[in-house]
C-alpha cells in the first residue's frame, strides 16, 4: 500500500498545468460557404503534462482549435468545443477548455475580383525614383459573404526597396479572416519594381 501511495503522490507532484490562449480555426469549409464571424475567436485551454520541462519544449504557436465546418449551416449557430478539436502534441492532455461553446456565423458566398496593391516601403538612393510597379496577377478571385460591401483591394506583406536597383519578388497576399481565396495558389503574387534616376 505504501508503495502505491508513494507512486501516486510522486506522479501527481510531477504533473504540471499551464493555460494558453489559442485561436479558433476551421477545416473542411464547404465551397459555397464562408465563416463570417466567430465569438469568441480565442479560447483558453489548460494543458497538463509530466514535468515543467515538457512545456519548455512546447511550441505554443502550433496550438490551435480546428472546428470541422462540413456540417455547419448558413446562419448563426452554437458549436461545442471539445478536446478532439484541440491540436496539440500527443503527450499533453486537456484539463479544461473555456469557453466550451462558441457562436459561429456562416454565410453563403459570392465571388468578387480584388485588385492587389503591394505594400512598398522605400528607402531609395538620392536622385532615384520608382517609375513603374507591376503585379502578376494584378487581380485575384476572392470568396466573400453574399452581404459583403467592403473594400475591393488586397494588400501584401511589406516589400522593402532600397538603393537604386530595380527588383522583382514573390510576395504573400494578405486576405482578411472573413474571406478566402478561390484559388489557394493566388496567395503569392510577383511584384516587379522599376527604379530609375530622376
Amino acid at each position: 500500500f505504501a508503495i502505491i501511495f508513494w507512486f501516486f503522490f510522486s506522479f501527481q507532484a510531477a504533473t504540471t498545468q499551464r493555460d494558453f490562449k489559442i485561436p479558433v480555426t476551421y477545416k473542411n469549409i464547404n465551397d459555397d460557404a464562408i465563416i463570417e464571424s466567430t465569438k469568441p475567436d480565442i479560447a483558453t485551454i489548460t494543458l497538463e503534462a509530466r514535468g515543467s520541462h515538457s512545456f519548455e519544449l512546447l511550441d505554443a504557436q502550433g496550438l490551435s482549435i480546428a472546428i470541422d465546418a462540413s456540417d455547419l449551416k448558413t446562419g448563426t449557430q452554437k458549436v461545442q468545443v471539445t478536446e478532439d478539436e484541440v491540436i496539440r502534441p500527443a503527450n499533453f492532455s486537456i484539463v479544461n477548455i473555456k469557453p466550451q461553446e462558441i457562436d459561429v456565423t456562416v454565410k453563403s458566398v459570392k465571388n468578387i475580383k480584388m485588385t492587389v496593391i503591394p505594400n512598398i516601403i522605400k528607402d531609395l538612393s538620392s536622385g532615384f525614383v520608382i517609375t513603374n510597379v507591376s503585379v502578376l496577377p494584378s487581380t485575384v478571385d476572392v470568396l466573400v459573404s453574399d452581404t459583403y460591401n467592403g473594400t475591393f483591394t488586397l494588400g501584401t506583406n511589406p516589400i522593402y526597396v532600397t538603393g537604386s536597383i530595380s527588383t522583382s519578388t514573390a510576395i504573400k497576399v494578405l486576405v482578411p479572416t472573413t474571406a478566402r481565396l478561390k484559388n489557394s495558389s493566388d496567395n503569392v503574387v510577383e511584384v516587379s519594381i522599376e527604379i530609375q534616376r530622376r
